[in-house]
């Protein structure tokens, strides 16, 4: 009687660890399989294109009150030659 219990409990034990460790490569395998499915969604959805490329857009310059001056002196320079042209042309035609 002895050993016909033993022989239970130890085929019993076997089958149990057997299971469990079925049910473990189980359990991985499914985490596995939805990870990756995860992984492979994401790539659909980039467009590499569309971000390489350039944006439309100007930055602020840091030193505003320096550019501001510098449009005031380019403003004054245009019209400075637009002054001397009108002279050259005045002295052309009394010239003529």
């Amino acid at each position: 009687m002895k050993n016909c219990f033993k022989n239970c409990l130890i085929i019993t034990l076997v089958v149990a660890v057997i299971c469990a460790v079925v049910y473990f490569i189980y359990l991985k395998r499914e985490e596995y399989l939805d990870l990756e499915e995860d992984f492979f969604d994401d790539e659909d959805d980039f467009d590499l294109d569309e971000d390489l490329l350039a944006p439309d857009r100007e930055y602020v310059p840091l030193n505003k009150a320096s550019e501001a001056a510098e449009e005031a002196e380019e403003a004054e320079k245009v019209e400075e030659a637009e002054k001397v042209e009108e002279v050259k042309e005045e002295a052309e035609e009394k010239a003529e």
